[in-house]
């Protein structure tokens, strides 16, 4: 057995004598009206104790614990079902009890996913720093109005609830309390929706593989694509997509059935970023993916993607059609494209229209290259602007000088650009030089960056970028010619 430093068994020994002491203070307070609140809060100081690190329990003075203890329950004492409790503050001994130099962020919501991630989103978005993270999820028994009967392990009725607190910097913070709690609340609110509207849209995605499948005898000439779209489906069901609203269109394009956050769009509105009138069109592809420019409420710092799938009646016909919002899964975003519904029936089409040679080395390149190009951008770009981005990301594998290829929507709101260079050319430094450079030439208000690496010699920098108003039409020439002076030595370009 390995045998701790004579040191580190001090610091073991000066921790856990020191989170005792916390303890026995919080059981010895006579802040506690009764035995039961008083059992109440030693459970949670147990919690605490348990799940705080050193960090975070070492910005506490051991005998202003108590107070906090007792703070956190009494503002959670009342809790009608479905509520959101959230407080922030800066603690003082007369509005408090105890002192903390710093603010203090508090939730409190029934137990489910993105409560802490939410959070941190929110604080990241504000500028915040946080000093400290406490989640603790305990079994809490209230009546039918919702006021706190107990709480503790196997408590006949209890139903798990998720405690938070974040401790945040002053400087950051001050005068924002209020801010910051009405958004954090909002969020939260939004992330509950969209849980409890999780079931229904994974059955509304089933139900749309279903429809497709059988529009399949109605619509021959169209068996393959809708058997792809329809498996499409099913693959985001199998943990590639994270379903966080839902929207149903009539053949008419007005709006039907709403799920998760769409339940927040003003009626008779599409809520979306979706045209219906375009997205629907009786001549369009069945499916489209848009990558919109709402960012994500809830889990995950980055804007939606917008799935929307047409939908056909028994007889084949146009009727009407539905968007999925959310974020596309690490494991969707990491997935090879090339085995992907409705992208390996694209690829083969390009293979064909390449003349590439299965098993070739440009085939396998050119099947490197497509694995890694974004969703969002293949599904808004033809064969040929795929085509023509691969083929030049292969010249620079060969050899070629650095790149750059881009491409605009419809509306010029969106754009991606991609700079093709050889691996051993990447770095931060120069990543930021051309990250600004690209802002600056295509006048970009959002700009998101992705690294797209593989078993190849180049490699591509996808830089997605985004305009409430028109994107600048830049001169990719002058781009090029800027790009690689940035990134080639000079004396290889002389």
């Amino acid at each position: 057995m390995t045998q701790l430093p004579a040191g580190a068994l001090k610091r073991h020994s000066h921790r856990d004598e020191r989170r005792a002491l916390m303890l026995r203070n919080i059981e010895q307070a006579d802040i506690w009206t009764d035995e039961a609140q008083r059992r109440q809060a030693v459970y949670i100081g147990n919690s605490v104790i348990r799940r705080a690190d050193d960090d975070f329990l070492n910005r506490h003075p051991a005998d202003m614990l108590p107070a906090h203890v007792g703070n956190t329950l009494a503002s959670v004492r009342s809790m009608p079902r479905g509520t959101v409790k959230v407080g922030c503050s800066i603690p003082a001994q007369r509005t408090h009890g105890y002192d903390l130099p710093m603010a203090v962020l508090e939730t409190c919501i029934a137990d489910q996913p993105f409560v802490v991630d939410t959070i941190k989103m929110v604080l990241r978005r504000l500028g915040v720093r946080i000093l400290g993270t406490l989640n603790m999820i305990l079994p809490v028994v209230r009546d039918e109005s919702g006021t706190l009967q107990n709480l503790g392990a196997n408590l006949e009725g209890a139903r798990n609830e998720s405690f938070t607190c974040h401790l945040l910097s002053l400087p950051s913070t001050q005068p924002r309390c209020d801010e910051i709690k009405q958004l954090v609340r909002a969020h939260l609110e939004r992330a509950q929706r969209v849980v409890r509207d999780f079931r229904p849209m994974r059955k509304l995605a089933r139900d749309v593989s279903a429809t497709l499948n059988y529009a399949i005898e109605a619509m021959p000439t169209k068996a393959h694509e809708l058997s792809e779209v329809a498996s499409f489906c099913d693959w985001l069901l199998d943990d590639h997509f994270v379903f966080m609203g839902a929207y149903g269109f009539d053949t008419m394009f007005r709006p039907t059935g709403r799920l998760g956050l769409a339940r927040y769009a003003p009626a008779g509105e599409p809520g979306c970023g979706t045209d219906p009138t375009i997205a629907f069109a009786d001549q369009g592809p069945i499916i489209t993916i848009l990558q919109s420019r709402n960012d994500s409420p809830v889990h995950r710092d980055a804007r939606m993607q917008e799935i929307r799938i047409r939908l056909f009646d028994e007889d084949g016909e146009p009727d009407g059609g539905i968007v999925f919002q959310g974020l596309f899964t690490y494991a969707a975003l990491t997935h090879s494209a090339s085995r992907m519904p409705v992208m390996r029936a694209r690829l083969s089409r390009m293979a064909v229209s390449e003349d590439l040679v299965p098993r070739s080395h440009r085939m396998k390149l050119f099947r490197s290259f497509f694995d890694r190009v974004p969703l969002t951008y293949t599904f808004a770009s033809s064969n040929r602007e795929i085509r023509d981005l691969i083929n030049e990301a292969i010249d620079v594998d060969f050899g070629g000088v650095p790149r750059v290829h881009c491409s605009y929507n419809s509306s010029h709101t969106v754009a991606h650009a991609f700079v093709m260079v050889t691996r051993d050319r990447y770095g931060d430094d120069l990543r930021w030089q051309v990250q600004e450079l690209i802002r600056g030439a295509f006048g970009a208000d959002h700009i998101e960056f992705r690294l797209l690496v593989g078993k190849t010699d180049a490699a591509m920098w996808h830089y997605l970028l985004q305009s409430d108003s028109a994107l600048t039409t830049c001169d990719i020439d002058a781009v090029n010619e800027e790009v690689e002076s940035i990134v080639s030595p000079w004396l290889e370009r002389m």
